[in-house]
């Protein structure tokens, strides 16, 4: 499934509605707004979401944990089509079960 992630003043309206938190809109949201526009798969959207969890984390690493608490809630601001949203969830959870079954 191919999305289009929304532009810029949308996105950004998006993840605002998710939370307001300073340290999320310093520097989280300005991450994931550089993918603004670009169209890509459900796992390449999850990437883009993990990699600015990650590079925002590199500068304060308690975000990464606050971040990824609520990944569910940035998949929903980033994909505007719940069908996909949902697979992009579900291939989020997936990954993470399978991630964790294997670390053990």
């Amino acid at each position: 499934m191919n999305i289009e992630l929304p532009s810029a003043p949308v996105m950004l309206e998006r993840l605002q509605a998710v939370s307001s938190i300073t340290d999320f809109t310093e520097h989280f949201y300005p991450l994931l707004v550089k993918s603004a526009g670009r169209k890509n798969d459900v796992p390449g959207v999850i990437m883009t979401i993990e990699l600015a969890i990650s590079d925002s984390s590199n500068k304060i690493p308690a975000l990464r944990g606050a971040l990824t608490l609520r990944m569910h809630d940035w998949i929903s601001a980033l994909i505007p089509s719940p069908e996909a949203a949902a697979e992009a969830r579900n291939f989020w959870t997936e990954a993470k079960r399978h991630i964790s079954a294997h670390k053990a």
